[in-house]
């Protein structure tokens, strides 16, 4: 049932339930803190209907702004089963061409601790997050985004994230990070464009300063970490891992696209055993990936190709080094 969801609209705001990806974050190629790496949590949600403004002459300075938020359960096989997990996330554009976001998700409750409406209101406060019997597992931080034209075919975009893996004085600390540049290109009035970008991501808690390795997506309580049926639920990479991307992409107006990605990635850099769920230990390799979508019998048809320069050393599953997948959906 991944991907199904029922919701229903009141005023300003939709409610709902489902199991569906979110992304959180400025970037198309990967999230810190929630991606569509993992299948997507059951939960249930509260969110904006689209974008929303202040009326009042206090906030209408923030512009148009919008907010999500879930609460989901997590799977069984755990070390603590069916820890609960709350997300939300607000967004605003104070200036043409700016996004600043703010994301938070907790990791709470579960079989043998504490579930009531105590135990939440702790855990959104922040209150003894690293207590043995304290209120869970948090991440949290700010992300933005600004894009402008610099012709009339032309335009270019600068964004980051920064995460933390912890708290400090009620605010995220030991930062996990990345920053990317964009551009777009257009062609002509059909919409057809070619866009290209270049992005440095780094999953080291603490990656601004001092390196605080096997801390980012691990928990000392939750020691399953911040993953859901083993796939970290932020950067795909997991934690302690360093990757440089580039990548390009052409839109064609007939609805067909081809993309081309290239990562250098420096997975698992403390060589640390067991925290990381991609690799096993220290690894430095690239990862080449080309795709290609088009309309195809009333669907989307999704092909793609990749190459990893030598074989990963997994904890949990195999890999190949080379790889082929195709994809039909159709959307009602």
């Amino acid at each position: 049932m991944d991907g199904s969801y029922v919701a229903a609209g009141f005023d300003t705001w939709v409610i709902g339930a489902g199991a569906i990806d979110r992304w959180w974050g400025p970037s198309s190629n990967a999230s810190l803190i929630m991606s569509n790496n993992a299948r997507p949590i059951p939960a249930a949600m509260l969110r904006t209907r689209g974008e929303q403004t202040f009326e009042s002459p206090w906030l209408s300075w923030l512009g148009a702004w919008q907010f999500v938020s879930f609460v989901g359960q997590l799977e069984s096989s755990r070390h603590i089963p069916e820890a609960k997990i709350t997300g939300m996330r607000f967004t605003i554009r104070p200036i043409d061409g700016l996004e600043l976001g703010a994301s938070r998700a907790m990791q709470w409750g579960g079989k043998g601790r504490s579930q009531d409406l105590n135990a939440f209101f702790k855990s959104v406060t922040s209150q003894d997050e690293n207590a043995s019997g304290g209120s869970g597992n948090q991440l949290g931080g700010f992300d933005f985004r600004y894009g402008r034209a610099l012709t009339g075919t032309t335009s270019i975009a600068l964004y980051g994230q920064a995460i933390g893996e912890d708290e400090a004085g009620y605010m995220p600390s030991k930062f996990t990070s990345q920053f990317g540049l964009e551009g777009v290109v257009s062609f002509d009035q059909s919409g057809a464009y070619l866009k290209g970008f270049v992005e440095y991501l780094n999953t080291t808690a603490g990656s601004f300063n001092e390196a605080q390795y096997n801390t980012a997506y691990s928990h000392s309580v939750y020691q399953t970490g911040y993953r859901f049926r083993g796939r970290v639920l932020g950067a795909s990479y997991d934690n302690d891992s360093k990757v440089t991307s580039v990548g390009v992409s052409l839109n064609q107006a007939d609805n067909q696209s081809y993309s081309l990605v290239v990562n250098n990635m420096q997975l698992n850099t403390d060589n640390g055993q067991g925290g990381n769920t991609v690799s096993l230990g220290a690894q430095s390799l690239y990862r080449i990936e080309l795709n290609y979508q088009t309309v195809c019998m009333g669907g989307r048809l999704n092909l793609g190709l990749s190459r990893l320069s030598e074989e990963l050393v997994m904890p949990n599953e195999d890999v190949e080094q080379s790889a082929f997948y195709a994809a039909w959906e159709y959307r009602f």
